[in-house]
């Protein structure tokens, strides 16, 4: 008569029969607009959105965090981060690839052997964020490389915006400003 043992038995076997029945952190259908897809089952949900060779990924950390990932086209991580929500993770990832220079986004005819030298830039910054502090300060410090024509407005604008900001030279402030002026709607041409 170990009534001690049953009852704990029963209470973990309620325990088990709600955590599958219910589905683990934030995501849920209704967050399945804007080109964001539901993945997964309804145990672990998460959204995916494809843009251009990309894909978006928001799936949940804990209960009611979640955080967001962009995956580029060999499947290689190029950037994720924290979310306090659902949409905010959401919002997050799209606003990351917005600042992505147009033509490392959409998919071309003949796909580029490398990639541009400010997408290459912005990939080592963020390697070394994770696992190399020292080499990320030096790379701040240098700020990315002159843009080229496939890196487009965004890559032009990240340019002298370090040149100006970080470094105080005067062109660059001019053409900093210029810029800033020029600069597309959001969701607009980035090229």
């Amino acid at each position: 008569m170990n009534t001690g043992g049953d009852a704990m038995g029963e209470a973990l076997g309620e325990l088990r029969a709600r955590a599958v029945a219910e589905p683990f952190g934030p995501v849920r259908p209704e967050h399945a607009t804007g080109g964001w897809e539901l993945d997964g089952d309804e145990r672990e949900w998460s959204l995916v959105k494809p843009v251009g060779e990309l894909r978006l990924r928001v799936k949940a950390d804990t209960r009611t965090t979640c955080s967001w990932r962009i995956g580029g086209p060999d499947g290689v991580l190029m950037r994720h981060g924290p979310a306090a929500g659902v949409e905010e993770a959401k919002a997050e990832a799209e606003r990351w690839v917005s600042q992505l220079p147009r033509s490392d986004v959409v998919a071309g005819d003949e796909p580029s052997e490398e990639p541009s030298p400010q997408v290459a830039y912005y990939a080592d910054l963020h390697h070394s964020d994770q696992h190399a502090p020292d080499r990320a300060a030096a790379l701040r410090a240098e700020g990315p490389p002159p843009p080229v024509e496939a890196d487009g407005y965004w890559g032009r604008f990240a340019y002298y915006q370090h040149r100006a900001e970080a470094l105080g030279d005067p062109a660059a402030v001019e053409m900093f400003e210029q810029l800033k002026a020029e600069r597309p709607p959001c969701g607009g041409d980035r090229s």
